[in-house]
């Protein structure tokens, strides 16, 4: 199970580098995206570079943990291949993917993270929302909230800001 392998994790003193290398070619999906987790959690950076090729599984799961991951590890390389995900129709492809590239760089994917403010779905809009407030100015972003010509996008937006400066997080606290 996944907390008895999260748990396994945990307490081994062993090679952790090593023991991800074999458990990535495992043949069970479950155990690498464990392991696909685990090394964005821990922040393995050298394993970005391996990761990038499982950006063409159809497992709709791995796919997603994949993107996250190499988000957490603020892989540049892998952006563009992560952005063309945002049109998927699948809302949780959509959502990793706008996480994802906040991580990466939020200056830079600004401009389509904006528009993912107007996601048909209320998740997506939601988390880019919070990932824009979590790693970008909040008076940047509400000076862009009247351009924004969406109502649910202005509304999400204005709340997030909100949000985060009340919870104190992010770049709302700069």
């Amino acid at each position: 199970s996944y907390r008895s392998l999260k748990e396994i994790f945990t307490v081994y003193t062993g090679d952790k580098r090593f023991l991800y290398e074999k458990l990535l070619l495992s043949p069970d999906a479950y155990i690498r995206r464990i392991v696909i987790k685990n090394i964005g959690e821990e922040g393995f950076r050298e394993y970005a570079e391996a990761l990038i090729p499982m950006l063409e599984s159809t497992d709709i799961n791995l796919l997603c943990d994949v993107i996250r991951t190499l988000g957490q590890l603020r892989c540049e390389k892998a952006g563009q291949r992560i952005a063309a995900y945002l049109q998927s129709t699948n809302w949780m492809v959509r959502n990793a993917v706008v996480t994802a590239l906040a991580a990466i760089d939020a200056q830079a994917y600004r401009p389509l993270l904006m528009e993912w403010l107007k996601d048909r779905e209320w998740w997506v809009r939601y988390n880019t929302a919070r990932e824009l407030c979590a790693h970008l100015p909040p008076d940047s972003l509400a000076a862009a909230v009247p351009t924004l010509n969406d109502r649910f996008a202005s509304e999400i937006l204005q709340f997030a800001i909100q949000e985060a400066q009340i919870m104190g997080k992010g770049a709302a606290q700069a």
